[in-house]
């Protein structure tokens, strides 16, 4: 995959926009951001995780 998943110019405004919450968020500072990254891209980082089904080395 020659691009990047995340384009930095959308980023940003994402940021901003979840800036407070992310802050005040409690137990810990975090947010979830619903379409963030786009399916096929988490797919790929999927695919690459070794199966849980076989055997651990």
């Amino acid at each position: 995959m020659n691009q990047l998943p995340l384009d930095p110019n959308r980023l940003l405004p994402i940021a901003g926009e979840h800036r407070a919450a992310f802050a005040e968020a409690d137990p810990f500072p975090h947010v979830i951001i619903d379409g963030l990254f786009d399916p096929n891209v988490l797919n790929g980082v999927v695919a690459e995780y070794p199966s849980t089904d076989g055997p651990v080395d």
